[in-house]
């Protein structure tokens, strides 16, 4: 399985948690690459079986500038992620009223153009800890075990 964890951080800690993210996946699955959102384009994203997508929300439940650049650059070039399969962890602050909310927005974005979301997406709250290591860990492998069972299913019909 071809998979990519792309991030949109500003203050670090989703980039944290995609590169722990990064070295439990590349220890398991061959082919596994990590991208800040900065260096990519939106198209790259439909060569890869599955992209786990980081986000941060700001405020209360604002995307963070680098998402709203790189969705407001996807819209300007045309950019699409047709049959691109996402799932989406998301971090804020339980204290806000909208906790995590970027998760819900990415993931409407990503369907908007063409993306295909496979798992709901998790909520990590406050800063990166063991227990957050362990949480994200448990979704990611409950997905790709789901990417799976999809990709199986496809196939026998």
């Amino acid at each position: 399985m071809n998979i990519a964890i792309v991030f949109a951080s500003l203050s670090g800690n989703t980039e944290i948690i995609a590169t722990d993210l990064y070295s439990f996946l590349n220890t398991t699955f061959v082919h596994v690459d990590l991208h800040n959102l900065q260096h990519i384009q939106a198209d790259e994203l439909k060569k890869y079986d599955l992209v786990f997508f980081g986000c941060s929300t700001w405020g209360d439940g604002d995307l963070n500038l680098v998402l709203d650049i790189f969705f407001s650059d996807v819209e300007l070039a045309s950019h699409d992620c047709s049959g691109a399969k996402f799932a989406v962890f998301s971090l804020g602050d339980s204290l806000y009223s909208q906790f995590a909310r970027a998760g819900e927005l990415v993931e409407k974005k990503l369907t908007e153009l063409g993306g295909i979301i496979v798992s709901p997406h998790i909520k990590i709250d406050g800063y990166p800890s063991e227990e957050h290591f362990d949480a994200i860990h448990t979704w990611a492998l409950h997905v790709i075990k789901n990417m799976s069972n999809i990709e199986c299913r496809t196939r026998l019909t």
